[in-house]
């Protein structure tokens, strides 16, 4: 069962990685996008703005993935390590 958690785990953050890049990308090319068109209209300027946005967004859920990720990874690994201290503990009295 470890092996698998691993595993979900390892899987979401190759994911994770690899959808960044793509997200960072377009964030550069949204920000070079507003400083080529400094003098564009307004709604222009609020598609760009749109797009940092969505961007963020988009890296708060990848973010908030990983974080739970790892949250269960360290529940994980922990429970074990407390149910054995329990035992150890439950003989010795």
């Amino acid at each position: 069962m470890l092996t698998h958690r691993h595993e979900q785990t390892s899987l979401l953050r190759n994911v994770v990685h690899d959808l960044r890049t793509p997200l960072g990308n377009i964030e550069i090319c949204a920000y070079l996008l507003g400083i080529k068109l400094n003098a564009a209209d307004d709604e222009v300027r609020e598609y760009i703005e749109a797009i940092h946005r969505q961007v963020a967004a988009a890296d708060r859920i990848l973010q908030e993935a990983t974080s739970q990720a790892q949250n269960v990874r360290n529940q994980t690994t922990e429970t074990p390590s407390f149910v054995l201290t329990n035992a150890v503990t439950a003989g010795v009295t």
